[in-house]
């Protein structure tokens, strides 16, 4: 095989030609390639529910001496930094229109990951405890916050008694301020932001719910988290970098918004048209 060739790339290149059994195994790697690096072919046989044979087979199918070798080849790029400015799979020569179609081809396949991985369990849980929360604290920094700040104008037209900050100091003190009664939701990508870490950590310690949305499934801020929402980590893109795509955690925000407003369905209706009747009034 070409050793300049990303692991990623090639698993997705090849995931319509293989085994449903396969296409399984692809699918889970695809989504959670750091947690695979830290993973035998037997746990994943398991956490896919096929055989450590097939785990071992796709390897070797896709052109890999074996899951050693594979593993290698997959730590080289996943973790290899970046000080791209744009994705990795958008190149200097690429025209605007070619640029369009790999972003938009890029976002798309982590939404199909999410849709084929996610934890649906999960899911519910959530929307259960924001359904009943008596407030929501929405944490996050930097390029990240866009998520949260979407979060917390969403929920707040509904009725949902929501806060987020932008500002270190406050989100603590937000935090603080949330007990058994209260959630506190927290978008980190790296797992480790310090702000949304401790904001989490001070809220679970007063008794509030707390939720996670993360990239990383054994970062610091699962530790403090009840439940957490896995993304898949895209090798086209730079983790920390303000260039990431910000469209799979805004699409799990606007999935939750919709299922919390459906569970409140009477009381979210009346709000809307309160909200939207104090915005048109703003506006002209």
């Amino acid at each position: 095989m070409n050793d300049n060739s990303l692991v990623i790339s090639i698993l997705k290149n090849n995931l319509n030609s293989i085994t449903p059994a396969h296409q399984k195994v692809a699918m889970y790697i695809l989504s959670f390639p750091g947690r695979v690096l830290d993973q035998t072919a037997s746990q994943i046989a398991k956490e896919t529910h096929t055989s450590e044979a097939s785990v071992i087979r796709l390897t070797k199918e896709l052109g890999f001496k074996g899951f050693t070798e594979f593993k290698i080849k997959l730590a080289k790029d996943f973790g290899a930094e970046s000080d791209l400015p744009v994705s990795g799979n958008i190149k200097q020569e690429d025209t605007p229109e070619l640029i369009f179609q790999k972003s938009i081809t890029t976002d798309l396949e982590n939404l199909k990951f999410v849709m084929d991985m996610i934890n649906k369990d999960t899911l519910n849980q959530v929307v259960n405890e924001l359904v009943v929360a008596n407030k929501v604290g929405f944490f996050a920094i930097a390029s990240s916050f866009s998520v949260a700040y979407d979060a917390y104008l969403r929920f707040s037209k509904i009725g949902l008694n929501c806060f987020a900050t932008l500002d270190s100091s406050a989100q603590i003190m937000l935090a603080q301020s949330l007990n058994e009664n209260d959630v506190a939701f927290a978008y980190s990508r790296s797992g480790q932001s310090r702000i949304p870490v401790k904001s989490l950590k001070i809220a679970k310690q007063n008794g509030a719910k707390t939720i996670a949305i993360t990239q990383s499934p054994k970062s610091e801020i699962v530790e403090y988290s009840d439940l957490v929402i896995t993304l898949p980590k895209s090798i086209n893109n730079t983790s920390e970098a303000g260039n990431f795509s910000e469209v799979v955690p805004m699409s799990i925000i606007n999935a939750l918004y919709s299922a919390v407003t459906v569970r409140k369905w009477d009381e979210s209706l009346k709000n809307i048209k309160i909200s939207n009747a104090l915005i048109r009034s703003e506006q002209f």
